[in-house]
């Protein structure tokens, strides 16, 4: 059974709530739990600390950096890239321009942003996504892209990296309807590449470090309709902590948890009915526990359901 809430309640009514703007979860001090991050497509960034009790600090606006990373089609993310626990802040804009802050605890210096990977990920139907793809405990950078193909930045931690296209998977994961997603289902510390698509068919191949496993297929019609992702959310005690296979419908939540060796249980279990949309459902570890939380953040409201 999933581990029991803690804490379940609104926070931050009216926070990171305007036009332009979007909330994620990361950890910036290096604490051990996600804090709460606002940016917007003008360039402006916000946090709050998280106090590992379910709750957070008060607002931080990074004033000093306004206008890093603006533009309408512009996206904040972040990754630590450098391995020492602290989230750096990314920037990833089209024509594969890409930009890197040093982590510093949520005080962000602009000066020590460094512009890496020209036109790496620029082409038509490619997209980046960051992961830790060989344990090393630096996160890398991903590209992939329609036709199947896949790239990975391995990150050096020093803002530079080392760059590798995966022919091995070639037009795995290139059929219409498909798309890729990270996440380590095996509890080794790599993340592994799994591919869902809009049939609710999903496979997955566990990640080597530099090469893959073969192609594992989990079924079909499971989440058709709704959005398939992976989270640490199951308490694990037989296993390393291993990210389960969720699926947020609508507003109905479920899950296949992880067995630790790169398959999920045959059974699925409902974990939450008539809460939050699948579109504005996150999942971060807030508390620092070692299991995801689960977050609701919808028109600057936010909820929490705290393990």
């Amino acid at each position: 059974m999933p581990k029991k809430y803690t804490r379940a309640y609104k926070f931050g009514s009216g926070w990171c709530g305007h036009a332009g703007a979007y909330t994620q979860y990361a950890d910036l001090t290096g604490d051990g739990r996600a804090d709460q991050t606002c940016s917007d497509h003008l360039g402006r960034h916000w946090h709050r600390r998280a106090y590992g009790n379910g709750s957070f600090a008060g607002t931080v606006y990074s004033k000093q950096i306004t206008g890093w990373c603006q533009g309408p089609t512009a996206w904040t993310r972040f990754a630590d890239l450098n391995g020492d626990k602290k989230a750096e802040m990314l920037c990833d804009a089209p024509k594969g321009r890409h930009w890197a802050m040093l982590g510093n605890g949520g005080n962000w210096i602009k000066a020590h942003t460094k512009y890496h990977s020209a036109g790496w990920c620029g082409h038509a139907g490619a997209y980046t996504q960051y992961a830790d793809i060989n344990g090393d405990g630096k996160v890398d950078m991903t590209c992939d892209d329609t036709l199947g193909r896949h790239w990975t930045a391995y990150s050096k931690g020093n803002g530079t990296f080392y760059y590798k296209y995966h022919p091995a998977l070639y037009r795995w994961c290139g059929h219409a309807g498909a798309s890729v997603t990270w996440a380590d289902i095996s509890g080794d510390g790599k993340k592994d590449i799994t591919c869902n698509d809009k049939l609710g068919r999903h496979w997955s191949r566990l990640s080597r470090g530099f090469s893959w496993g073969p192609s594992v297929y989990h079924g079909t019609n499971w989440c058709k309709g709704g959005v398939t992702r992976y989270s640490n959310f199951w308490y694990d005690t037989a296993h390393p902590k291993a990210e389960d296979m969720i699926c947020d419908y609508q507003k109905m939540h479920f899950i296949r948890p992880s067995l630790g060796n790169g398959h999920f249980h045959s059974h699925t279990w409902k974990t939450l009915n008539n809460w939050c949309h699948m579109y504005y459902t996150q999942y971060a570890d807030v508390n620092g526990n070692g299991v995801d939380d689960v977050i609701c953040s919808w028109k600057g409201n936010h909820w929490l359901l705290a393990h």
